[in-house]
């Protein structure tokens, strides 16, 4: 035994993670104790501190039925709680040892359990952990108490926070509803009677209420499942006591005991009843169930409706939606407590829920609300710990990559998770904010998961910050949120129009998004009288009175309901009399005393019935914020934590100020503890107006010297701590309130310090009200003669106050600020350095002219001076001097040049780079020169990051400008290899855009510049530069447009960047990218509605705009119109110089004006020509260079130039080469452009047969683009032609509308009569209306050849492979499964993969096993039995999940059963994985008839191969068996080849549609041969006997082994032949089966005995049986009802199906017999019966049943469960025939495996006419 300290130890009763118990006995006076000792040693101060607040609580409540606590004994390591022991073990013990206590014991331990609880109760004490284990019982002296104190609380209500279950306190299996902080309600001592309810029922059932595996589905199960009755598991526990235990049990306290003398009366109860009457019958419970105690109403009242629109938002939520939700309403209305309601709604999705609260004292942090967001988020998921926590970290980092450091500076909680990081690379204030901003979106996207989804309830908005609105606008429009809600309330009354919030939900409303509102109204009278009589259970007539009362007063307001009445029971208005036991008021008296009408003023009255201290220390909590530390509160106060949290306990007895972290216990007063003065603890007050209350009780001439002091008092705390940076939100705002009343220059001129960067994060944030309001504080605060004495302070606050006022929008403000800033500049380098970032602001704001005019004079003031409007002599000396530089130097021998050292020469950099943006989209000549200077200056004094720009801005002009492309591309590759040496993430991205969009292309694949757009893209938006992120999109497009990518792709994509751009406000952008998408939907035909933005006035977006039409209007065979646009837009085109628009401009221009020349003037088609001339010669040395990119559109201009000259033979040539060069470079649009053209030449030439090849071709290509629109045109206006040539053509006929159609520009026309009038229609483009669906019309040819291919094949593996490699290319997908049902099972039976026809096939495997597919799909197509159709299942729910999804990075599938009569045979599953959206309806409609005939293709082959399987037998034993007798059995042969010609022929049959009429074909060729067979082979067994009595005689006898083995030879002849002729008797009798299955005349009906005939069948049946040695032991008993009438029906018919199941019985019968089985008499049981309407005849056999897998196929034609020989599986199938096809009848079968098999036969009474057979 061990001994320590004056004690020694005996034995460990109990050890956990958090403690340990020790029995031990104590030396000085030999007493037995329990040690509780802590888990921790004295280096965890909380530990130790709780151990003494317990030691606290239980001497608070000793008593009777409470274990003593002797006192807290410290030892060398640890404190200890010394406990008696008396010899006690746990109830749970005793449980484990016993089993459920019987009724008498457990009312002896229950009443004494609830006497000891209700005195824990009457201290004021909350014991909050009742259960088994803490319940010690001596069983022999019968003493019980209890024990364990460590979370109790000695507090009337306790306010408590929705933790995660692993880290609530308590224990979850016993825990009350309201404790989990899932029900919107403070926990008081009633949490102690559910957990009694719970332990009552262990006690009683020794199990838990709920049995659930883990925390989260029990903490679900407390809040949301009803608990089972005791009764319903134990019968024996009486009615009332289990009444008992599900009265405790309630979720609402209101509906359980209130008091423990109401319990322990009904207990009694039970007991006088149990010993009286021997039983414990019903009686009424809770008579004596009466409480004085006042509690104010905590339910939840007429808020059914919002609660159902929350749910409902949050179900969106759960199926993958993202939206906003506002809940607005008056202060005290309720909002928030609606939108706690679904904390229990996310224990059951196992969501995450997390709250962030605006606070009008800290409207000056940014992102405030988000923080606590965050760091609410990473403390759930860090309670979770494991594999959470790694996923979470895998999330963070994959959403974030570089930018992962962004968001570990902006929430440092966040480091927890993510561990240290590096600093983030800097960014100008614009971009940094940006980046900013999207990094706290996607990080709130990676909590988001669909089996997760995440609550955000952002409240107070209207005191939020503007860097959270505009997050909040950032999450509301962002297409890839997913599974996401964010709710957002804030008071209407306090919004005014102008108020950043309804500023921000404005530009929502009108960006058309996903927006709803919850107006939270007052409650109504009932509801109020509902609060009172929860209060004081009150008659509902005298409720009423008090209700109207309180309902006039307050307005219904919830809050101010409960203030209300918990200032009438302060003032003993509403009192308890215990003589009526009930509580009373006197109205009168209640409207005579003086009542506060305001709420404010109500929490006021409350506030001064405070002790004094507190009342005072309340206030300066309220100057803190609505929600405080702990510890600065006492730093403010300067009081130690001890006096501090002794004063403020009162506050938090009366609930108005509200803990948020369990430790808050430690306060206790009562407790006496010693405080550490770093005690982390924080509270918020009840409510803002309780705040409010606080606040204005300070006198207001005394808030600012307050303010003041707060601020000095926290910032002289955080300089201790060394925390001044990180607490600078904090600190701040409290000395803005009074800065003059800072007295110390050198405390001054800190502040002023910390007020810089503290504006400069808020500016990087993007609050730039904030940051003006620091910076002019920080100004206030330097001395007057700052601009003197403090010169660089005073310029870096004023700057970027000028800088901050210009970006918040006061540009007034900023205009003063930069007048002053060059007014005291004291260089020239500093007034350059303003008036570059005066330049810079003015391009963001697209205020170009005047940017480009700063930029200049700040250039001007550094000696560098730049024409406004360069001519050709100044670029042509730039490019000049640059020449000279580069001395011949190759670009990448640049790479090595000294860094720029020269501070005047990189801010002369920053001024030319900060104006490139506006002189590209005013003045290209200026920007080329810009662009070469940067160059120069570079080569001259080395590089800055700025210099690639410079550098690949001259690629842009070698390229473009010098035609040097080669070259160009070289300083383009120097450009991004310099920006990455400099680490420099914005301008790599920039340049990277600059790079593939204006030099590239020239020389290499057009279609690689995609990828590169697509990375530039993602590097600007994590850089947070949207201008070049748009830029991105934009040109991406314009290109995927010309590289003819699939339409439908852009369409869906181009969704996504419009919502983009529309939300980044640039008017410019948004409109160069709709010149193009409009493009694409006249393309595709889509009728979706754009709004028009206004006609941008830039150069740029106007040529955008001009192309855009050009392209649109040629395409949509308007060339005239086209023609017209590309002489408008040709001005326009340098600015879009470098550009692959230019090619694409000179194409479509040449292109129209060849079209038109046909028409025109002789004088003005040699000007069109000449136009054609120009373009085609730009186009050839274009094509030189890059043929894949330029050879299609040269060619083609090439062909329209040649047929506008006249010269056919050479058109036709070259259109062939445009073509073939179009699909070498896979340009569709362009393939299918000059197909139609060659189409509209050949048609003109009156070459109209090979025309139509053409034009065929031409709708082929628009097709596979996506261009249905183009493509309805097209077969509208040549309808005639489709009509006249060919059914192939013909599939192309538009069924038009007759009369006039609307074109797309509004005007009317007709069709046009004939293609032949004009070789390129200068009709307006019609849109028809009534025409087929292209799709169709496009697939039914495939179809139909992909049915011949499957209907051909017969033989099924060359079937099954044939069939998945046609549906595979009819759907234009690249895998596919073709799966098939066998049995139960299905069964993969062949896959494909596109250009691996060749693969060898894998063997068939199970479906269930399969991973070439995705079986979730599978499971969700064969449940439903319908196609099941995914445009991208990494993106949807719940597919994106799965782990097949994730590994083959699925994208298009489609799955479609193969359904045929009914009955689901298989399915096909196919993949797209190179596009979304790859199959679409028009292919699902192709794909069910290429399954019909694929389901009646599989139906012949699985028949043939049944067929052929029989054939193959009978010739093999036929064979074997006849070798010697080859001669005389030729007919046998010749038999077997009719069989195999006729299988064939049969099979052969479009979909076998006659059975019967395949089997009598079969039956009647084959009947003459196989009776030849048997004749022979009985002819040949004579012979052979004749044979050997003929030669007996002749043999010597001497030659004994010549004779033995003649006479074996023999034997074995005659053997042989006795089979032959067997199988051929079989074979016969399986034709003779055949024939009567065939039969469709059955003979006539007549009236028949039914009894009778089925007696005369039976009778034949068992003289056959005697027979049969097997089965000549079965019994056959009949009954037969004698009411059965005669029916209508063919007697031979029935007699053959009683013949059929009666022989089938014996059978089944005696084959059950084993010699190994208990004998057991076969027996077959055949009666009839009437039943009023039918006529039944059931025949039951006792043998072994029928399996369940085979009852499916039991009426199947040659299916059989016989042994081979024994049967030919068509007795079941011709009686079926018989009874249901012509009878009319039923013929069903019930079974048991082992047990018994019976088949019933119902045949109606009435007659009935011969039905048509199958």
């Amino acid at each position: 035994m061990a001994s320590r300290a004056g004690y020694t130890f005996h034995e460990t009763i109990h050890e956990s993670t958090r403690s340990m118990l020790v029995r031990a006995t104590r030396l000085k006076d030999e007493c037995p104790v329990i040690l509780k000792l802590p888990g921790s040693d004295y280096l965890d101060r909380r530990r130790t501190l709780e151990i003494q607040r317990e030691y606290a609580i239980a001497r608070r409540v000793e008593g009777e039925g409470i274990i003593r606590v002797f006192g807290v004994e410290e030892f060398t390591d640890r404190a200890a709680l010394v406990l008696e022991d008396f010899g006690g073990r746990s109830l749970h013990h005793i449980l484990q040892e016993r089993g459920a206590l019987g009724v008498d014991m457990f009312l002896d331990y229950a009443i004494r359990i609830t006497t000891a609880l209700g005195h824990i109760h009457r201290h004021g004490v909350i014991h909050k952990d009742i259960k088994p284990q803490n319940i010690i019982v001596n069983p022999d002296t019968g003493m019980l108490k209890i024990a364990d104190f460590s979370i109790s609380v000695a507090i009337a209500l306790e306010s408590v926070t929705p933790d995660n279950p692993t880290v609530l306190t308590g224990t979850l299996a016993y825990m009350a509803p309201e404790q989990t902080g899932r029900m919107n309600r403070g926990v008081d001592y009633r949490a102690d009677f559910y957990a009694l309810g719970a332990t009552f029922f262990e006690l009683l059932t020794h199990r838990h209420v709920f049995e659930s595996e883990t925390p989260l589905e029990l903490l679900h199960a407390h809040v949301a499942q009803m608990p089972p009755s005791p009764r319903d598991l134990v019968p024996s526990i009486p009615e009332p006591l289990s009444a008992i235990v599900v009265k405790l049990l309630a979720k609402d306290p209101e509906a359980r005991y209130q008091t423990a003398f109401g319990l322990i009366a009904d207990l009694e109860e039970c007991r006088r009843r149990l010993h009286e009457w021997q039983l414990v019958s019903p009686f009424a419970l809770g008579t004596s169930d009466r409480t004085h105690q006042f509690r104010l109403p905590q339910g939840f009242y007429g808020r059914a409706e919002d609660v159902a629109q929350l749910k409902e938002a949050h179900e969106r939520a759960v199926k993958g939606g993202s939206e906003l939700l506002l809940i607005t309403g008056s202060p005290g209305i309720g909002k928030s407590s609606l939108v706690n309601e679904l904390h229990r709604v996310t224990a059951a999705s196992r969501g995450l829920f997390a709250t962030g609260k605006s606070d009008p004292l800290q409207r000056g942090v940014p992102f405030d609300a988000v923080h606590q967001v965050l760091v609410h988020l990473v403390q759930q998921i860090l309670s979770e710990g494991g594999a959470e926590v790694a996923r979470l970290r895998a999330r963070l980092e994959a959403a974030l990559g570089v930018n992962t450091a962004v968001l570990v500076q902006a929430v440092p909680e966040v480091r927890t998770l993510l561990g240290e990081q590096s600093l983030p690379i800097p960014l100008p204030s614009s971009e940094s904010r940006n980046r900013l901003n999207r990094v706290l979106v996607q990080a709130l996207q990676a909590f988001t998961l669909p089996e997760r989804p995440l609550v955000v309830f952002l409240d107070d908005l209207q005191w939020a910050d503007v860097a959270t609105l505009s997050l909040v606008q950032s999450l509301a429009v962002e297409p890839d949120s997913h599974h996401l809600l964010l709710i957002c309330a804030y008071r209407s009354s306090e919004i005014s129009a102008s108020h950043p919030l309804a500023l921000a939900l404005g530009s929502l409303h009108s960006a058309e998004n996903p927006l709803r509102e919850i107006r939270v109204s007052p409650l109504g009278i009932e509801e109020v009288v509902r609060m009172v009589r929860e209060a004081t259970s009150a008659e509902p007539l005298n409720a009423l009175e008090l209700g109207q009362l309180i309902h006039a007063r307050t307005g219904g307001n919830p809050f101010s309901v409960r203030e209300f009445l918990r200032f009438l029971h302060d003032q003993r208005l509403l009192r308890f009399d215990a003589s009526a036991g009930r509580w009373d008021w006197d109205l009168v008296q209640i409207d005579a005393r003086e009542i506060p009408n305001d709420v404010a003023d109500l929490m006021a009255a409350e506030i001064r019935r405070l002790p004094p201290e507190t009342g005072d220390l309340l206030q300066w909590a309220a100057c803190l914020g609505g929600v405080f530390h702990f510890k600065d509160l006492a730093v403010v106060h300067q009081t130690t934590p001890a006096q501090t949290a002794r004063t403020l306990w009162s506050a938090i007895e009366q609930g108005l100020v509200l803990p948020l972290s369990k430790d808050y216990l430690l306060l206790d007063p009562q407790g006496g503890l010693s405080l550490p003065a770093d005690l982390e603890l924080s509270f918020r007050f009840l409510h803002d107006r309780v705040r409010q209350a606080a606040y204005l009780l300070l006198p207001s001439e005394a808030r600012a010297e307050r303010h003041t002091h707060i601020g000095l008092r926290l910032l002289e705390s955080a300089r201790a701590a060394g925390m001044i940076e990180e607490r600078a939100f904090s600190i701040l705002p409290h000395v803005a309130y009074a800065p003059e009343q800072v007295n110390s220059t050198a405390l001054r001129l800190e502040l002023a310090d910390l007020h810089l960067k503290a504006g400069r994060q808020a500016k990087t944030s993007g609050a730039y009200r904030t940051a003006c309001t620091l910076f002019r504080t920080g100004i206030e605060l330097l001395p007057s003669t700052a601009w003197k004495d403090e010169y660089e302070r005073i310029l870096a606050l004023q700057l970027d106050l000028a800088e901050s006022s210009y970006l918040a929008g006061d540009f007034d403000a900023a205009s003063a600020g930069f007048a002053t800033l060059l007014e005291q500049a004291n260089s020239p380098e500093q007034k350059a350095s303003v008036l570059a970032m005066r330049a810079t602001l003015a391009s963001l704001n697209s205020q170009h002219a005047e940017a480009i005019q700063i930029g200049l004079e700040g250039l001007r003031l550094l000696g560098v001076d730049v024409p406004a409007s360069p001519g050709q002599a100044e670029l042509g000396a730039e490019l000049t001097a640059v020449a000279e530089g580069l001395q011949g130097r190759r670009a990448a021998q640049l790479l090595e040049l000294p860094q720029m050292s020269d501070p005047s020469r990189e801010l002369t950099l920053n001024l030319l780079t900060s104006i490139a943006a506006s002189a590209y989209m005013v003045h290209q000549g200026l920007f080329a020169l810009l662009a070469l200077r940067i160059v120069r200056l570079s080569l001259e004094h080395g590089h800055s990051s700025l210099s690639a720009f410079g550098y690949v801005i001259y690629g842009v002009l070698l390229s473009s400008i010098i035609d040097d492309p080669a070259t160009g591309h070289e300083f383009g590759q120097l450009a991004v290899d310099l920006s990455a040496r400099f680490r420099a993430p914005m301008l790599h991205a920039r340049v990277r855009y600059l790079r593939a969009g204006l030099i590239d292309h020239w020389t290499r694949s057009a279609r690689e510049g995609v990828a590169e757009f697509t990375e530039a893209y993602k590097g600007s938006m994590e850089s947070g530069d949207w201008i070049y992120a748009g830029h991105c999109v934009i040109v991406r497009l314009w290109r995927r447009l010309a590289v003819g990518d699939p339409l439908k792709d852009l369409l869906a994509e181009n969704e996504r960047f419009i919502e983009f751009l529309q939300t980044k406000q640039d008017p410019d952008a948004l409109e160069m990218f709709l010149a193009a998408h409009r493009t694409v939907l006249a393309l595709t035909g889509s009728e979706e509605p754009l709004e028009m933005p206004p006609r941008s006035e830039g150069n740029t977006a106007r040529a955008y705009q001009a192309l855009g039409e050009l392209e649109r209007l040629y395409l949509l065979s308007s060339p005239q119109e086209a023609l017209d646009k590309a002489e408008q837009a040709e001005p326009l085109v340098p600015f879009v110089t470098g550009l692959f628009q230019v090619a694409t401009y000179a194409f479509y221009h040449a292109l129209s004006a060849a079209a038109v020349s046909t028409e025109a003037s002789e004088e003005r088609r040699e000007e069109l020509l000449q136009v054609v001339d120009r373009h085609r010669a730009f186009l050839e040395k274009c094509a030189r260079r890059s043929p894949e990119n330029f050879a299609p559109y040269h060619l083609l201009v090439s062909a329209e130039k040649a047929r506008a000259k006249g010269l056919d033979d050479e058109a036709l040539v070259t259109f062939e080469r445009a073509i073939a060069a179009a699909r070498a470079s896979e340009f569709l649009g362009v393939e299918a452009l000059a197909c139609e053209l060659t189409f509209r030449f050949l048609t003109s030439r009156e070459r109209r047969i090979i025309a139509s090849a053409y034009l065929l071709e031409s709708l082929y290509a628009y097709e596979r683009w996506g261009a249905t629109g183009k493509t309805r045109l097209l077969t509208q206006e040549q309808s005639t032609l489709l009509l006249s040539h060919g059914s192939t053509l013909r599939h192309w006929n538009p069924k038009a509308r007759a009369g006039a159609t609307t074109t797309e520009r509004g005007n009317t026309t007709q069709p046009s009569p004939s293609p032949s009038q004009s070789t390129h229609p200068a009709t307006h483009p019609t849109t028809p209306t009534g025409s087929e669906s292209l799709v169709e019309s496009l697939d039914m040819a495939s179809a139909m050849k992909a049915s011949q291919a499957i209907s051909s094949e017969i033989l099924f593996p060359q079937l099954v492979d044939n069939l998945i490699h046609v549906i595979m290319e009819s759907a234009g997908a690249q895998r596919g499964v073709l799966a098939l049902k066998r049995g139960a099972d299905y069964f993969v039976e062949a896959s494909g993969e596109v250009r691996r026809r060749d693969m060898q096939p894998d063997p068939p495997h199970l479906l269930s096993q399969s991973d070439a597919l995705c079986l979730l799909v599978v499971e969700q197509a064969l449940r439903t039995g319908t196609p099941l159709l995914l445009d991208d299942a990494s993106a949807t729910a719940p597919f994106l999940q799965d782990e097949y999804v994730i590994r083959h990075g699925v994208r298009s599938v489609l799955c479609m059963p193969i359904r045929h009569r009914g009955q689901t045979l298989g399915l096909f599953y196919l993949e797209n994985n190179l596009t979304p959206g790859a199959f679409n309806a028009s292919r699902l409609k192709v794909l069910g008839m290429l399954t019909a005939q694929a389901s009646i293709s599989i139906e012949n082959a699985e028949l043939y191969r049944r067929l052929e399987d029989y054939s193959h037998t009978l010739e093999e034993r036929v064979a074997d068996r006849t070798q010697e007798l080859h001669s005389k059995n030729a007919e046998l042969h010749r038999a077997l080849e009719t069989l195999k010609a006729m299988q064939t022929q049969i099979i052969t049959q479009e979909k076998l549609a006659s059975l019967g009429s395949l089997t009598a074909g079969i039956a009647h060729e084959l009947k003459n041969p196989l009776n030849f067979v048997t004749n022979f082979a009985l002819l040949s067994t004579d012979r052979v006997r004749e044979l050997r009595q003929e030669m007996s005689p002749l043999l010597k006898p001497t030659v004994a082994k010549e004779r033995e083995e003649l006479d074996s030879l023999l034997d074995e002849l005659e053997v042989n032949t006795q089979k032959i002729r067997e199988h051929g008797q079989r074979a016969s009798g399986i034709i003779d089966g055949m024939l009567q299955h065939a039969r469709s005349n059955r003979g006539e009906r007549r009236r028949t005995n039914v009894n009778q005939l089925v007696e005369e069948a039976v009778r034949l049946v068992h003289h056959g049986l005697n027979a049969k040695s097997s089965r000549r032991n079965v019994v056959i008993e009949t009954s037969f009802d004698a009411k059965v009438p005669e029916v209508d029906l063919v007697s031979d018919d029935i007699r053959r199906v009683v013949l059929n199941l009666v022989d089938n019985a014996c059978y089944a019968a005696s084959d059950k017999l084993r010699p190994t089985e208990t004998l057991e008499e076969p027996r077959v049981k055949v009666s009839t019966r009437w039943t009023g309407s039918n006529v039944e005849i059931r025949v039951r056999d006792n043998g072994q049943g029928i399996p369940v897998a085979a009852r499916d196929k039991l009426f199947t034609p040659f299916f059989t469960t016989k042994p081979t020989g024994e049967g030919t599986g068509l007795g079941l199938s011709i009686s079926h025939d018989i009874v249901v096809v012509s009878l009319g009848g039923k013929l069903v079968v019930e079974s048991e495996e082992g047990q018994y098999a019976e088949f019933i036969v119902v045949l109606p009474s009435g007659s009935r006419p011969n039905a048509p057979r199958a």
